[in-house]
């Protein structure tokens, strides 16, 4: 079990990224970018007009070939790849667990009056 001793005289505020600090990372990201590159070419797009393996860069790049083509299509191109994410990360998120001391070095922060921060990439459903 970690013991927390942190300097709140120098330290104020602790901002954490979600996945992979405080959750274990159960997002499959080579199905995510294969999902993607299918709707790319499903679009009419080569794999050779995408020129990163980031997923979010790899929709931002379709998008705005698309937007150059037809913008209906581009709007529809852009859903379909948001569903496709919002999916994946829905389901991974429903198989997620916290790292085994999350909480209660949350609550120590918390005890001990930091400002703490989540950040994530990841989406919410309302």
């Amino acid at each position: 079990m970690a013991t927390f001793n942190i300097d709140h005289s120098s330290i104020h505020t602790i901002i954490f990224d979600f996945d992979g600090t405080l959750a274990k990372l159960n997002i499959d990201f080579q199905e995510m970018r294969n999902a993607i590159m299918s709707i790319v070419l499903s679009h009419g797009l080569s794999k050779d007009e995408i020129h990163t393996p980031f997923v979010l860069e790899m929709i931002d790049s379709a998008f705005a070939i698309l937007m150059e083509r037809s913008e209906k299509q581009a709007r529809r191109f852009l859903n379909e790849a948001n569903t496709i994410i919002e999916n994946i990360e829905i389901e991974a998120a429903a198989q997620g667990e916290l790292f085994a001391d999350t909480k209660r070095l949350l609550t120590y922060l918390q005890s001990n009056e930091f400002s703490c921060g989540i950040i994530t990439r990841n989406c919410a459903k309302p």
